[in-house]
């Protein structure tokens, strides 16, 4: 909760600050205040004094919903009938009480401290995982993988596909997206593209509002990645700086209006067609090297095979064989890429009949011959 700085018109009508402990006849009472989980509400029926000793304290008062919260770090005098608390920031304080000799200082009640104890970061960040930037010259293909942590992709140049949750989001030159725990995602590119990918784990009521959605970052928050970038090159600080910008840069994305994103759009229909094909995907990822039925597809997510064919047209925009058949050849590439097969072993790890069919297909997809695209790596 947010804490004041304590001073006479904020006090207003429940007492005032003092710049030293008046003259008078006082009983004094010293009483130490040890952080826990309940507070001791107070109140006097006469004026009633706090000399703060030593540690830190916070005045709390119960005049307004909610309570406000002071630093107390100033002798303060609060009128008859005002009910306060006394809480430690630190460890232990210790404060001094003043009461006229023929006032009294009583005990109301215990309350529980949970609204002054809770931390004040809405955003607690735990752990930054990965931080890194990669430019593809196009082809670029990521399989699927689903994993605890947030995972943050900007594109800075060129689109990325990102299949998320059985849902095909586009990102375009200065757009993010944040992909939320667990969730299943594959990533793709048919032209050059450049992106940067951060996953992190943080505990926060507001994140989840985030995922799943396209946004487009203001110049200053473009500002923020590059100055994350920058951090890369430098000292022992630097995971320090780049854990303090990210925290930053979703603080802004969460304070900026809220995004309505095209899923938030789409009736409930559409989410129960986003879980569907989510699984169907993850099945085709599991078992690219293998021949896959549409049938065998449709019945273990109980619908018919049309219906396959209008859930990839509808939310990939192309028919689930030719997606099939991308996978495959992105797949294969991978393992080209690995330089410790021969285009017939790849054509026969991939489950083609043939080389020459196996040929055909990475040409018509990829756009090049699998034997000259294997001759492109070295």
């Amino acid at each position: 909760m947010h804490t004041s700085n304590l001073c006479s018109p904020a006090l207003g009508q429940l007492g005032e600050v003092l710049p030293s402990v008046p003259a008078g006849t006082f009983e004094r009472l010293d009483l130490s205040f040890t952080q826990g989980e309940t507070l001791t509400r107070y109140t006097a029926d006469q004026p009633v004094i706090l000399d703060y000793q030593d540690g830190m304290s916070s005045l709390i008062l119960y005049a307004g919903d909610p309570p406000q919260i002071y630093y107390l770090d100033r002798i303060v005098l609060l009128q008859p009938g005002v009910l306060f608390s006394v809480a430690p920031i630190s460890k232990e304080s210790h404060v001094r009480f003043l009461i006229p000799k023929n006032g009294a200082l009583q005990e109301i009640d215990l309350i529980s401290s949970a609204f002054v104890n809770q931390t004040s970061q809405a955003l607690e960040f735990e752990q930054l995982y990965t931080f890194f930037c990669q430019k593809s010259p196009g082809n670029f293909y990521f399989r699927g993988e689903s994993h605890n942590p947030y995972e943050l992709v900007y594109v800075d140049q060129g689109a990325l596909h990102n299949l998320v949750d059985g849902r095909d989001i586009v990102l375009k030159q200065q757009e993010c997206l944040i992909i939320g725990r667990n969730s299943w995602h594959i990533q793709f590119s048919d032209e050059p593209v450049s992106f940067l990918t951060v996953s992190f784990d943080l505990r926060s009521p507001f994140l989840d509002t985030l995922t799943g959605q396209a946004m487009l970052l203001r110049q200053d928050l473009k500002t923020l990645l590059e100055k994350m970038v920058h951090e890369l090159q430098r000292d022992s600080f630097s995971g320090d700086c780049i854990e303090a910008l990210l925290k930053l840069l979703l603080v802004e994305l969460i304070r900026q209006p809220k995004l309505q994103s095209s899923a938030a759009r789409k009736p409930s229909t559409f989410h129960s067609e986003n879980e569907i094909l989510n699984q169907i995907l993850q099945q085709i990822s599991k078992n690219i090297s293998s021949k896959i039925s549409l049938q065998k597809l449709a019945e273990s997510v109980h619908i018919s095979v049309p219906y396959i064919h209008t859930l990839f047209v509808r939310h990939l925009g192309i028919p689930p064989g030719q997606y099939i058949m991308k996978i495959r050849m992105e797949e294969s590439k991978l393992l080209l890429q690995e330089g410790t097969m021969t285009v017939g072993e790849v054509a026969a790890r991939m489950g083609f009949s043939s080389i020459q069919h196996f040929s055909k297909q990475f040409k018509n997809i990829c756009g090049i011959s699998p034997s000259r695209y294997l001759k492109s790596l070295r």
